[in-house]
């Protein structure tokens, strides 16, 4: 502060408001203090007083950043270092803040889950559907790890693919030589080389041909259609 008389705390916020709400004095050290050893003292005090979630701590590390610390004075605040302050960091910006703050502290949920969900909310539809759910009744009454689980499961429902359909390919002396995997946008051949060497190879030299056969059983065969 500048006025004169004047402190601002570094530590102990909490017992102080708990000693005014009870009339009492208190003692205080007073210590010259720059803007940086401030945010360094007032990181270490709160993991002092709590183990800090990770994305509380992730939170607090995007907080620092924005106010424009520098990383080292984030790493110190933290008592971490560079590889997980970037973690922290990366996964706060990549989760609307709002939704963390609707969610809670989730102290269950660590790093790889939350890394997890970050993804998934980038997936189409993904924060439509976990937005939806956020308004609900069931979502407020429930813990914050139990939000968090279900937010997870909403977006997760958006990264899974189906399982492409697959069929095997005999020879007719019984050995499956081939595997053909159809999926929405694709179909795969996958030959077994140890079933039958190199016939994999022979098909694919095949295929201009197979494919003017393809197009001759189609209408008006010949050309592709379009």
């Amino acid at each position: 502060p500048e006025t004169a008389g004047r402190y601002q705390i570094a530590y102990g916020r909490r017992r102080l408001r708990a000693a005014v709400k009870l009339g009492r004095e208190v003692r205080a050290i007073v210590q010259t203090l720059s803007d940086d050893d401030l945010v360094i003292a007032q990181g270490r005090e709160n993991l002092d007083r709590a183990d800090l979630s990770f994305i509380e701590k992730a939170l607090f590390a995007k907080h620092l950043e924005d106010a424009g610390y520098e990383r080292a004075t984030i790493i110190a605040a933290l008592s971490t270092d560079k590889a997980d302050l970037s973690r922290f960091i990366s996964i706060a910006r990549s989760i609307p803040e709002n939704l963390v703050s609707k969610i809670g502290p989730a102290p269950k949920a660590g790093r790889a889950r939350w890394a997890t969900l970050a993804e998934g909310l980038g997936r189409p539809k993904a924060m439509q559907l976990v937005e939806s759910a956020v308004d609900t009744a069931e979502f407020r009454k429930a813990d914050s790890d139990a939000r968090f689980a279900l937010v997870f499961r909403l977006a997760s429902k958006t990264t899974s693919k189906p399982s492409p359909k697959v069929k095997s390919w005999t020879t007719p002396l019984g050995k499956k030589a081939a595997r053909i995997e159809h999926a929405a946008a694709r179909t795969a051949l996958i030959f077994d080389e140890k079933q039958a060497p190199a016939f994999g190879t022979f098909v694919a030299q095949q295929l201009d041909r197979l494919y003017d056969q393809f197009m001759e059983t189609r209408e008006g065969g010949g050309t592709d259609q379009k």
